[in-house]
């Protein structure tokens, strides 16, 4: 571990993800929350957090003037990394990203949230990217920055209780686990398979966690949105197949959690948990559009039972093969190179000074 008080770190978080805060814990001496704690599917007026990044990038800046600072997400990083350069010009950033924001950049770079991060993100020396899907991206983008991939973990109770739960290939329920930006996520693309669900099993219901049907604009009588639950074991236990068609989605825990609990995730070859499910079976991975998730629900249809529970099975061995040896690993990686990085800067500093 670095010996923290030879060198004033600073971690400042925007959206303070429970994972980021634990990754930004590791290496800085203190943490700056710029819009409050971490909670699910909080929605902030986009100017009001404009103000709040410019205004964290001057208090930084001019009264805690660290060495090094770690920022979390692209879009703060674009805006607090330029201010930070032009007061403290021999800071080092590391930017923390897992949000799609450079999915958007490669697909339109005349965008105003892309031209700004493309010229923000300039003054960030080092990307910590959740997840390789992103990292590959972010090189496309950047293929200068030096990127350091890590992956979110899973409570070790949580995922106790999910690997207890018994599968049933007859359940019920077709889930997706859900919360912040729906599009994000592809609610629309999962709504829009509803009548496939439908034809395929009339009794199964297409359940939706993480939002309120109020505020979300499709017909929701058919649909089952349950909200905001504690235990979402208690829904997968009642699923046959998650479906997660996301957008550039970094790393997904849903869908970790959703292998861990023997239910098959069918999801986009746009969500970097896509190598893992892959794995379980190529026909698991399928293209951001609904005709072909339609054709991935009729391919699941058509299996047995008995090799729905092989796939189950084999979710269960990928994900924790992943968690118990993969994960620790690749992070550990990271955590040295990240560490080794700022112990250097520490032994120049001592050197100019003497």
């Amino acid at each position: 571990m670095i010996k923290k008080n030879r060198t004033k770190i600073i971690g400042i978080l925007a959206g303070a993800h429970p994972a980021h805060v634990e990754i930004f814990g590791r290496f800085t001496n203190s943490l700056f929350f710029v819009l409050g704690p971490w909670a699910p599917g909080r929605k902030l007026n986009p100017l009001w957090n404009l103000i709040r990044y410019i205004f964290a990038g001057f208090r930084v800046a001019l009264f805690n003037r660290p060495r090094v600072v770690f920022i979390e997400g692209a879009s703060p990083s674009s805006i607090i990394a330029p201010i930070l350069r032009i007061f403290l010009p021999q800071v080092t950033i590391f930017a923390l990203v897992a949000e799609d924001i450079f999915y958007k950049a490669l697909q339109n770079l005349m965008e105003p949230r892309s031209i700004l991060v493309r010229f923000g993100f300039k003054k960030v020396d080092y990307v910590i990217s959740i997840g390789q899907m992103l990292a590959e991206q972010v090189k496309e983008v950047f293929p200068k920055k030096r990127v350091f991939v890590m992956y979110p973990k899973i409570n070790v109770e949580r995922l106790r209780q999910l690997t207890s739960i018994q599968y049933n290939p007859d359940a019920p329920f077709f889930l997706q686990i859900g919360g912040g930006n729906p599009y994000y996520k592809g609610v629309d693309i999962t709504v829009s398979l509803l009548s496939t669900i439908k034809e395929i099993n009339p009794r199964a219901d297409l359940v939706i966690l993480g939002y309120d049907a109020k505020s979300l604009e499709w017909d929701t009588d058919k649909l089952v949105f349950p909200g905001r639950v504690s235990n979402i074991g208690n829904y997968l236990s009642q699923s046959c197949l998650m479906i997660h068609p996301g957008r550039s989605d970094a790393f997904p825990v849903a869908t970790l959690e959703s292998m861990a609990a023997g239910v098959p995730p069918m999801v986009s070859d746009l969500t970097g948990t896509k190598e893992l499910i892959a794995k379980v079976n190529p026909e698991l991975v399928r293209s951001l559009e609904t005709r072909d998730f339609q054709n991935g629900l009729c391919w699941f249809a058509q299996l047995s039972p008995e090799e729905k529970l092989k796939l189950s099975q084999k979710c269960r061995e990928i994900v924790l093969q992943f968690l118990e040896i993969d994960l620790p690993s690749k992070n550990k990686q990271s955590i040295e190179a990240i560490e080794k990085i700022i112990r250097d800067l520490a032994l120049g500093d001592r050197e100019k000074s003497n």
